[in-house]
């Protein structure tokens, strides 16, 4: 049932006498949408509601409500009289015939694996085997060396604003310079060069410079 689809044996349209009609369905389902207002009703205003029957395997989005509503309903009211019946009857269903009985025993694990390892002539008979498949379902070989996987994709880079780093600067240590100082005297090298000097040079009086007494003469 689809947009304002309707079923009725509605009575009493103009608020006038009369009961409300019978409705019988019998249908494998009934389908119909909850908001589009579809209505199977047997309503009545001064008499008493009908009486509806539905015989259903299943029925969705439509519901049995004691007035109509704006969504989709099933109705048998009255506004003066008696209410109606509505009856829907639905084949028993036994959801358990159907599931699969499972096994209440715990299984013991350790009856499921091999304890010992056979001797003598099943010495040789495998218990069972295991595979390790490579990449493209290729088994590796225990005889071959460990290779690399050149098939792999590098490693994906997160994508974003990357924050720059901030570095001080490193200071700059200016190179140690010697002051400038007055000269305050020379100096006379062995090949005849002067040279200035910051420091003044004592002289050494010579003992030549020395004031000898003569002696008198008698």
């Amino acid at each position: 049932m689809r947009r304002d689809g309707n079923v009725s044996a509605t009575a009493g349209l103009n608020e006038g006498a009369g009961n409300g009609g019978n409705i019988k369905i019998n249908s494998p389902l009934i389908v119909a949408v909850p908001q589009e207002n579809s209505d199977i009703s047997a309503n009545a205003f001064q008499g008493s509601g009908g009486n509806i029957t539905i015989k259903t395997k299943g029925i969705f989005g439509i519901i049995p409500a004691s007035s109509p509503t704006p969504q989709s309903d099933i109705t048998a009211s009255s506004r003066l009289g008696l209410q109606g019946q509505i009856n829907i009857i639905q084949p028993d269903v036994q959801p358990t015939e159907a599931l699969v009985e499972l096994p209440t025993q715990i299984v013991d694990a350790s009856n499921q694996i091999g304890q010992n390892c056979p001797r003598g002539r099943n010495a040789k008979k495998p218990l069972g085997e295991f595979v390790v498949s490579g990449r493209g379902s290729l088994p590796p070989s225990a005889l071959q060396p460990l290779v690399g996987t050149p098939n792999l994709r590098p490693l994906a880079t997160l994508s974003g604003d990357s924050t720059p780093v901030s570095t001080s600067p490193t200071p700059t240590i200016p190179p140690t310079q010697t002051p400038l100082v007055e000269a305050q005297g020379w100096v006379k090298t062995p090949d005849g060069k002067i040279i200035l000097v910051a420091s003044g040079i004592e002289a050494t009086p010579s003992s030549y410079l020395s004031t000898s007494v003569c002696p008198a003469f008698k």
